[in-house]
């Protein structure tokens, strides 16, 4: 319905993109706000009550639609007044909407050395380390816009290393005044409601028509290969090794859990011929609801499965905790899994596929776990 995918910068070209973007779509980088001077909404601003929340008006479904989906109009110390958007408060961010402005911001990361900051997918922003606020003064009245704020943390080798991520969907009120925020936001609720339901998947593949039986600690070797997915990350594809799925039902926050494996099959490398064929189990492959609330669900994610054929040494293996809120917004709570095969994590809502994290095979040697390969960390936040 509303797809977003939002990749992590390159660490070394982050700063020269941005330039560049800023040239082509003629934006201009706005100065950031520090995390206690000249933001006027910030996150310990709002956590602590330090901004005055405005009562609510509007028709009732409005009034509703709002507190579901933690969206507010308050007035700062110094008089200037927005919409807030809290849906990600619990996660580390903040968003606030005015006239003539987005104020943005976050909890800043240990270890992050930046920030970008983008606005339907183009750089605004590339900030240095320490930054957690940011004010964007170039929008439009009545305009529809989607941020997304990257931390970029320096890892060992990967170009996808651990990080933080959060996203917001806004609308530019037409007018200052507090009724015409009032009215912005209850249009903004009702229209940013999920379908009935919203269902998280986490796939497992193996892009290759066929690979290479290693061996050791398989039944098979040298002369034989097994059977791979043979696809992209194409979430319609019905191949895969491990797909764990959870379901959610927003009008009981129930959360429905399916899991399936794919099957193993052996083939002869010289003649093609199929040899043998197994399924793993799925025995500790599940999903789960962690903690629900009125505008939210937390869900658990795990998969473990072997390669049939290869013992209990190596698995397919992780676990993914995601946040969900029924103002269509997401946010990675924590997680990690082996860096093998890929891995693909999407929400299905309504018809629409939202991509929330992708990671390409590093190596089945990374099946054996993290004393022969580094552990990949889950991260993104976003809307769909």
């Amino acid at each position: 319905m509303r797809a977003q995918f939002a990749r992590k910068p390159s660490r070394r070209s982050v700063a020269a993109t941005s330039v560049a973007l800023l040239f082509a779509t003629g934006l201009t980088m706005a100065t950031p706000a520090n995390a206690d001077v000249g933001n006027e909404f910030g996150l310990e601003k709002v956590r602590a009550g330090m901004v005055h929340r405005e009562a609510p008006t509007g028709k009732p479904q409005e009034i509703a639609a709002r507190s579901a989906h933690g969206l507010s109009v308050a007035t700062s110390a110094s008089g200037e007044s927005a919409i807030i958007d809290e849906s990600l408060l619990d996660y580390g961010a903040v968003s606030a909407t005015g006239a003539d402005f987005v104020e943005l911001d976050w909890k800043d990361i240990g270890g992050a050395t930046g920030y970008t900051v983008r606005r339907d997918g183009n750089v605004l922003a590339t900030l240095p380390a320490g930054t957690s606020s940011y004010r964007d003064s170039a929008v439009k009245r009545g305009a529809d816009y989607r941020y997304q704020i990257d931390s970029i943390v320096e890892g060992a080798g990967s170009d996808q290393d651990a990080g933080k991520a959060w996203g917001f969907r806004v609308r530019i009120p037409s007018k200052k005044d507090l009724n015409s925020l009032q009215t912005t936001a209850g249009a903004q609720a009702l229209a940013a409601g999920t379908a009935a339901t919203s269902t998280v998947s986490w796939v497992t593949f193996i892009p290759n028509y066929r690979v290479d039986a290693p061996g050791y600690p398989c039944e098979y070797g040298s002369g034989y290969q097994f059977g791979g997915d043979n696809r992209t990350y194409n979430w319609a594809s019905s191949s895969y090794r491990t797909a764990v799925h959870a379901t959610v039902t927003w009008s009981t926050k129930n959360v429905t859990g399916n899991v399936a494996i794919g099957t193993t099959r052996v083939y002869n490398k010289a003649t093609g011929a199929l040899v043998a064929s197994r399924t793993a189990s799925a025995a500790n492959t599940y999903a789960r609801k962690l903690a629900s609330g009125t505008n939210y669900v937390d869900v658990r994610l795990v998969t473990h499965a072997g390669n049939p054929f290869c013992g209990t040494i190596t698995a397919i293996d992780g676990g993914l905790s995601m946040h969900l809120t029924q103002a269509g917004n997401y946010a990675v709570i924590s997680g990690s899994h082996r860096r093998a095969p890929n891995h693909h994590v999407y929400i299905y809502d309504g018809g629409g596929v939202t991509d929330v994290y992708r990671r390409d095979n590093a190596g089945f040697v990374c099946l054996a776990g993290s004393a022969m390969c580094e552990l990949a960390n889950f991260y993104g936040s976003g809307s769909f």
